[in-house]
């Protein structure tokens, strides 16, 4: 319930006190019961200063399935994420993969143990 919690409130923009860093700790599966079908992963690599994110969700204009994924590198406890939507391409083949930009966001710590998703 914790970490259901804490996707929705990161993801609503609001503030957890939590630790003051980005960490491993919030690695995982994030979701929010109440919007069903929609979740996040969530994977800090503090050894890269890397954080990557996988959000599922739908088109909010076709209500469609969207998945989109991000990556950024995380300085003085905030990332600044731009989310792609990700198609084409093929495991074994020479297929290209478009990216499309489907928006930004910024998750980080404000240095008194809170963390924020806007």
């Amino acid at each position: 319930m914790k970490r259901v919690l804490l996707c929705f409130l990161l993801m609503a923009g609001a503030e957890l006190a939590l630790a003051e860093s980005l960490h491993r700790g919030l690695n995982g599966a994030w979701f929010d019961p109440a919007n069903d079908g929609q979740g996040l992963l969530l994977e800090v690599t503090p050894e890269l200063g890397l954080v990557s994110a996988y959000w599922f969700t739908f088109d909010p204009v076709t209500g469609q399935q969207l998945w989109l994924v991000a990556a950024a590198p995380f300085a003085d406890d905030r990332a600044e994420f731009e989310w792609l939507e990700v198609s084409g391409g093929e495991f074994t083949g020479a297929a290209l993969v478009e990216r499309q930009v489907r928006g930004t966001g910024v998750l980080e710590t404000d240095g008194c143990g809170a963390v924020s998703y806007t």
